[in-house]
């Protein structure tokens, strides 16, 4: 009988077996935006039009959306380092048939397949540190897995780009999904099992571990929650963050403040992606600059955004509410800025581009951490279910307005969507909880 990992037993850290989840979660993770970097490339193999193809990740992330649930559901009895393995397998398998799809609709069935494997994959790793490891180096353990999955777009993207580029964007899946296969060797060779929900008795998603290292500023009475921050799609998780959770007041806590959280999070993600999913034609043919560079302007955007997730988990989310006002803003004015300064200065468009990978970054991380300080204990582990739900709708929805929009008005104007989706979120924000919530406490 297999020995099964208990986060109660006296066991060595799994360094090695929190790497190899890492290493996967960089292949699928890489492998889920790869379409970004390579979109021109894919449009002129196929004979489609760059909107149209732009719809592959609306594809995977609407896949993930309606499929993590019922497949979780459905495997809840499967031993969850086998359930990594197969979730694993499947996403592996669907990059490489990707780069000999021949036609779009094969290509668009076979990243439906990999994006609901995407989510299962999700749905187990995302809570398989806290069956591993004791309650105090769950932190630890999501911050190993969730390396790979930050360094997907520091390097995983630009490299992935490069290889369409050079070779063709069929190898750049092949290769990357290579990654994959070592990663199921790793996984199966390293990884220790562990028990899953039903056969412990409880919950698939634990409760955040209480603490007992209080923040200096935290008010008497609060208590802090180590929690860790994740999505099933894109992920933003750098570690654990923590959250003071007091009693909510009036309009604070509760499912109506929850659900402002999500809806402006899908709000959000849409123009967020709206606007990077068409990242390669805007700098070409707005920007004024060569494919040949793409992959370095987004190897710049992923180190930036990386430094913008490290700086929101360590130093901003003690006030995520003060902060993600200052973020919104911020976007706002600088996805003005990038609409005004694209066709007029390459060096004044990539600082702004690049700022607001810093500043756009830190919004979904703010936005969780918010919700997890606000959701009353009962309702948090369903509200960050709903959270990723929203997440992955803005994913999927963005780019759908983002073809539109590039079919009909140009590839300029998803930055003035951009712009125009950050106004709405803003001012859902600011009406829906930040001004009740102030009227509450006088």
């Amino acid at each position: 009988m297999t020995a099964v990992a208990s986060p109660d037993a006296r066991v060595p850290f799994p360094y090695v077996g929190m790497a190899a989840l890492g290493v996967g979660s960089f292949s699928i993770i890489t492998v889920e935006i790869l379409p970004t970097g390579v979109l021109p490339l894919i449009a002129r193999s196929l004979g489609e039009t760059e909107a149209l193809v732009g719809t592959l990740v609306s594809v995977f992330a609407f896949a993930v959306v309606f499929f993590s649930v019922p497949l979780t559901q459905l495997t809840r009895r499967m031993p969850r380092k086998t359930l990594v393995l197969v979730a694993l397998a499947v996403a592996t398998a669907a990059g490489i048939l990707a780069g000999a799809a021949p036609n779009f609709l094969v290509l668009a069935a076979i990243r439906a397949v990999g994006g609901a494997a995407h989510g299962l994959f999700w749905s187990v790793v995302g809570a398989y540190p806290s069956y591993l490891v004791e309650p105090g180096l769950v932190g630890r353990a999501v911050a190993i897995n969730s390396a790979g999955s930050s360094l997907a777009g520091v390097a995983g993207l630009p490299i992935g780009t490069w290889i369409g580029q050079t070779l063709t964007w069929r190898w750049s899946f092949v290769i990357v999904s290579l990654i994959g296969v070592v990663a199921l060797f790793l996984v199966a060779r390293f990884l220790p099992p562990v028990q899953g929900a039903h056969e412990r008795g409880r919950d698939a998603h634990p409760a955040p571990t209480r603490t007992a290292d209080p923040r200096a500023d935290t008010a008497a009475g609060d208590d802090v929650v180590s929690v860790p921050v994740a999505t099933s799609s894109v992920p933003i998780i750098t570690g654990a963050v923590h959250v003071q959770s007091s009693q909510p007041g009036p309009d604070e806590g509760g499912v109506r403040a929850v659900a402002i959280i999500c809806i402006t999070t899908a709000i959000f993600m849409t123009g967020s992606f709206a606007f990077s999913t068409y990242v390669a034609p805007l700098m070409r043919d707005v920007v004024g600059l060569p494919e040949s560079t793409l992959s370095a302007i987004l190897f710049g955007q992923g180190v930036v955004g990386l430094i913008s997730v490290l700086l929101t988990g360590w130093l901003l989310t003690e006030r995520p509410r003060r902060w993600l006002l200052v973020c919104m803003v911020a976007q706002v004015i600088l996805a003005l800025g990038l609409w005004l300064a694209a066709p007029a200065s390459v060096w004044a468009a990539l600082a702004i581009f690049w700022t607001i990978a810093l500043v756009g970054g830190a919004i979904p991380m703010l936005l969780q951490v918010l919700m997890l300080h606000i959701a009353p204990e009962r309702i948090r582990d369903v509200s960050l279910s709903f959270y990723t739900l929203s997440f992955n709708t803005g994913i999927g929805s963005g780019a759908l307005v983002g073809a539109a929009v590039v079919q009909g008005w140009g590839v300029h104007q998803v930055v003035l969507v951009n712009m125009a989706l950050a106004v709405v979120a803003l001012t859902l924000y600011v009406v829906g909880y930040t001004l009740p919530r102030s009227r509450a406490r006088r």
